[in-house]
C-alpha cells in the first residue's frame, strides 16, 4: 500500500513541468491533501463509532487518525526524495530514515492501543481470567520488549543489517540469563499461573502445608504476602505456594464458615436435655448463622466421657474465633445453670490383700556372705 501511493504520488507529480523542485513540492501538497481528506474520514468513522456500546472502536479511530497522517505525509517526502535525485546515497540514506520513522510511529501506535486493551481487560467489570491487576505490569513489559525487539528486528532489515551473528549472541546470553535466574523466573512464572487459576485471591483466609494461617494481602508476581491474625506478615515465593496444598477458607461456594465445638459429658448425664440446651445457645447467638441450622452430633464413647460436636456457621472465617469463645463461655455457664456435669478424668485403682511375694533363690553353689548365712531363705 505505502509503495502504491507512493508511485501515484510520483507519477502525479511527474506530469506536470519538467522543474524537479516543482514537481517534489507538488507531491508534498498532494500528501498534504490526501492526509487531509483521510483525517476528515476519520473523524466521520469517529462520530459512527460513539453511537455503539463499546469504548475500543472510539479509541481505534481516535488513534489511528496521527500515524495515518504521518504515513502519508512520510510518503509524500519519499516521492520528493525520489524526483529530486539527490544521488544514489544520499536517497538511499533518505529513505532509510523515512521508513525508519515510520516504523517507530506504528510501533509507538500499536504499543498504545495494546496497552489499553490490558488495561481494559484488567478491569475487575470486564471479569478477565489471565490479565489482571496485579499480572498487569508483567504483560505490559513483556508486550514493550516483544514490541521493541519487533521493531529494532525491521528497522535492521531496513538499513540492510545481516542479524545472524546478533541471534546467536542473545540466544547464549539468554541461556545463560535464564539459568542463573532460574528461581526467580519459576516465582515470576508461578505467580501468573496461580492468577490464571484463581487458586485464591487477595482477601481470602488459607492455611499454608506448614500450618500458617493468614489474609493474603498482596499477590505479586515473584511472592505472595499474608497477613496472620497476630498482624505478622508472611512472605512466601510463588513456586512455593504453586506447589503445595493451600486450604482456602473462603474459596467455597458460599462465605459463611462451618464451627466445631467439642462438648464432653459425663455418663450418666440426660443427652437429650444437653443437646437441648446446646442447640438454644447456638441459635439465640446474634453472630451465628440461622441457615445452615446449627446441629449437634453425638461422636463418641470415651474412657470417661461422652463427646459430643455443636456445629454452626459464622458468616466469615475471621468471625471463628470470637464466636468460639463466647459460645464456649456461654455453655459452661448454662450447664451450671441446668445442673448438667462436666466430667473429669477419672482412673480406678484396685489393691488386693495377700502374702507378699517370696524373693527369688539364688542359683549356684555360693553361699551367701554376712549373718543369717546358710539360714533357709524366708524363715
Amino acid at each position: 500500500m505505502p509503495e502504491d501511493i507512493a508511485r501515484i504520488l510520483t507519477g502525479l507529480a511527474t506530469s506536470v513541468g519538467h522543474n524537479p523542485w516543482l514537481q517534489a513540492g507538488l507531491a508534498l501538497l498532494l500528501a498534504l491533501v490526501l492526509a487531509l481528506i483521510v483525517n476528515l474520514v476519520g473523524k466521520i468513522l469517529g462520530r459512527l463509532a460513539k453511537a455503539t456500546d463499546t469504548e475500543v472502536d472510539d479509541l481505534l479511530v481516535k488513534s489511528l487518525g496521527q500515524p495515518v497522517f504521518t504515513t502519508i505525509m512520510l510518503i509524500g517526502l519519499g516521492s520528493a526524495t525520489v524526483i529530486l535525485d539527490l544521488g544514489e546515497t544520499p536517497q538511499k540514506i533518505t529513505i532509510h530514515v523515512l521508513r525508519t520513522i515510520l516504523i517507530l510511529v506504528w510501533i509507538k501506535y500499536a504499543l498504545s492501543v495494546i496497552r489499553y486493551l490490558l488495561r481494559r481487560a484488567s478491569q475487575d467489570k470486564y471479569g478477565s481470567r489471565y490479565v489482571q491487576a496485579a499480572t498487569l505490569p508483567l504483560f505490559d513489559n513483556t508486550i514493550r520488549i516483544l514490541l521493541a525487539l519487533l521493531g529494532l528486528y525491521m528497522i535492521l532489515q531496513v538499513w540492510g543489517v545481516d542479524i545472524t551473528a546478533w541471534a546467536a549472541a542473545a540466544g547464549i546470553g539468554g541461556l545463560a540469563i535464564s539459568l542463573a535466574a532460574k528461581d526467580s523466573l519459576a516465582n515470576i512464572f508461578s505467580g501468573v499461573f496461580l492468577l490464571a487459576d484463581r487458586s485464591y485471591k487477595v482477601g481470602d483466609i488459607v492455611v499454608l502445608d506448614s500450618g500458617e494461617r493468614g489474609r493474603v494481602e498482596h499477590v505479586g508476581l515473584r511472592t505472595t504476602r499474608l497477613m496472620t491474625r497476630d498482624d505478622v506478615e508472611i512472605t512466601v515465593p510463588n513456586a512455593v505456594m504453586g506447589n503445595s496444598k493451600i486450604i482456602n477458607e473462603t474459596g467455597g461456594p458460599q462465605a459463611w464458615f462451618r464451627v466445631r465445638v467439642p462438648v464432653s459429658l459425663a455418663y450418666g448425664a440426660d443427652i437429650d436435655h444437653a443437646q437441648a440446651v446446646l442447640l438454644d445457645i447456638a441459635t439465640s447467638h446474634p453472630d451465628i448463622c440461622e441457615v445452615p441450622e446449627p446441629r449437634v452430633r453425638f461422636r463418641l464413647f470415651g474412657d470417661w466421657a461422652l463427646s459430643f460436636e455443636l456445629l454452626f456457621w459464622v458468616a466469615s472465617p475471621e468471625e471463628r474465633g470470637r464466636v468460639s469463645h463466647a459460645v464456649n463461655c456461654e455453655i459452661y455457664k448454662r450447664f451450671q445453670e441446668e445442673g448438667i456435669e462436666f466430667p473429669f478424668p477419672k482412673q480406678d485403682l484396685v489393691l488386693h490383700r495377700g502374702v507378699p511375694p517370696r524373693p527369688a533363690a539364688v542359683s549356684g553353689n555360693r553361699q551367701p556372705d554376712g549373718p543369717g548365712a546358710g539360714q533357709p531363705l524366708g524363715e
